[in-house]
């Protein structure tokens, strides 16, 4: 496979989409002249939907080491994350730092070590990252200092609440089965589920059971847990109980963190139109935001103007939610305002047409989205686009599907998005050799495994 050399502004826009091409280029060519690039994707982070891809720290590392300049990095890392302040240091920036010291500290680094420590010991960001980098490092040790240290906190502050499924973390990273796994077994069988084997070892939980008899700070942590477990869904051995159309009522003249969109998937059909009745007269925001997320996942009763009304919203939450209720459901009003969306300005007015069309589109409408897509813009708003077209892919079976998969795969910046468009092409169309290969380098995980895999299958086809 032929490997072709990057320009300086080629391999900045791949590092900043996360493409195989920009580890490739630095594998076959090295960094020279790229120094820059390479501190930038270290001190910030460029993922798009962090939540779903994660910080890219492990591939930003590994094109690091590859470009043979991986010390040179280590101070700026370091002095970021030493100084990072939550509430001013961007959060997924500081995250993304917490990883590769953490990257630093595995090779011996003892002033990356003695940092993270720091930072879990003041308790930034609520203990989340570096406490799971703590026991990453130390392991079970690790697991009886977040433990001693967030119990600490929980006993002093009585406003605090750990909600970052340390144990959870711990029993995943030591190979022992989770709450959660145990259901799939019940559910799918030990042929479709196996749940690892953990020896004769004492478990996560057997552990700090032990240690909470000599620790009062230990035994606060496990009854943080068990509360967390417990105000959980069902599926962590929770105990919630359904909504009543009372509490959704409650909750949504409270601006209440209620499940929403549950109660409306599962609620009657009187009930809907109930609270459906009330939302084409509310016009406070945030009682709008909660009304429109009953209707998430579930289709309106009947279709009304004023619903177009609410795409309008100086609200974005408003906006946003009204787009994704209406996205449910099919009818021409919808695709006609969908089409005049298109031919907008407004980057994100086009997603929000591309997202109405998700049920709406016909054949002839492709030509239609397909010129609407722009070659360039604000990286949320192409994030927005592209998911948008993914649901109309994910709709659709046809040819010509296949150039918007490739505008996800090319302009799109979130690695997730362009996983499903991998995915959607390896099924549907097929991969170029070429592209096949950059995308057993792509910064995601998934992406890798998923082409890897599918060029294993052609090799033993072809064999």
């Amino acid at each position: 496979m032929r490997i072709r050399p990057l320009t300086q502004e080629q391999f900045r826009d791949a590092l900043g989409k996360g493409l195989g091409r920009a580890f490739l280029h630095v594998r076959h060519f090295g960094a020279a002249g790229l120094h820059e690039e390479l501190l930038r994707a270290c001190l910030q982070s460029f993922a798009v939907d962090p939540q779903w891809e994660g910080t890219r720290a492990d591939w930003i590392f590994a094109i690091l080491k590859h470009s043979g300049e991986l010390d040179s990095f280590r101070q700026p890392v370091l002095a970021a994350l030493q100084g990072a302040v939550p509430g001013v240091t961007l959060y997924w920036d500081y995250v993304l730092w917490i990883k590769l010291a953490t990257k630093f500290a595995l090779r011996g680094d003892q002033l990356a070590r003695q940092i993270i420590y720091r930072k879990f010991d003041e308790g930034a960001y609520d203990f989340s990252d570096a406490g799971r980098a703590v026991i990453q490092l130390d392991g079970m040790a690790g697991v009886l200092r977040v433990a001693e240290v967030v119990g600490a906190r929980l006993r002093e502050d009585v406003e605090f609440r750990d909600d970052n499924s340390f144990v959870s973390y711990a029993q995943k990273r030591f190979g022992e089965p989770s709450p959660f796994d145990n259901l799939l077994e019940e559910a799918f069988g030990s042929e479709m589920f196996t749940a690892p084997s953990i020896g004769d070892k004492p478990t996560v939980l057997e552990v700090l059971e032990a240690k909470s008899l000599e620790s009062e700070n230990v035994a606060a942590f496990l009854l943080s847990e068990k509360e967390r477990r417990d105000r959980r869904s069902p599926a962590w051995g929770g105990t919630e109980r359904k909504l009543s159309l009372t509490d959704v009522m409650t909750g949504v003249e409270n601006d209440q963190e209620l499940d929403y969109m549950g109660f409306g998937r599962d609620t009657t059909e009187s009930n809907a139109l109930e609270l459906f009745a009330w939302l084409l007269e509310e016009r406070d925001p945030k009682r709008l935001f909660r009304l429109l997320e009953v209707f998430q996942l579930r289709r309106i009763p009947y279709l009304d103007s004023r619903l177009f009304e609410l795409i309008e919203s100086e609200d974005r939450y408003v906006r946003r939610a009204a787009a994704r209720m209406l996205s449910n459901n099919r009818h021409e009003e919808i695709r006609r305002f969908a089409l005049r969306m298109l031919r907008e300005e407004d980057l994100n007015r086009r997603a929000v047409g591309c997202d109405l069309l998700a049920l709406n589109a016909r054949g002839k409408d492709l030509r239609t989205i397909t010129d609407s897509l722009p070659t360039a813009g604000d990286p949320d708003e192409l994030h927005a686009i592209a998911e948008a077209l993914l649901n109309i892919v994910g709709w659709r079976k046809h040819a010509e599907d296949a150039n918007l998969l490739r505008w996800v795969y090319d302009y799109n910046a979130c690695s997730h998005c362009r996983n499903g468009a991998v995915e959607y092409l390896l099924t549907r169309f097929g991969l170029p050799p070429e592209q096949a290969h950059e995308c057993c380098w792509d910064c995601l995980d998934l992406t890798r495994r998923l082409v890897r895999k599918a060029e294993r299958r052609r090799r033993r086809r072809d064999t």
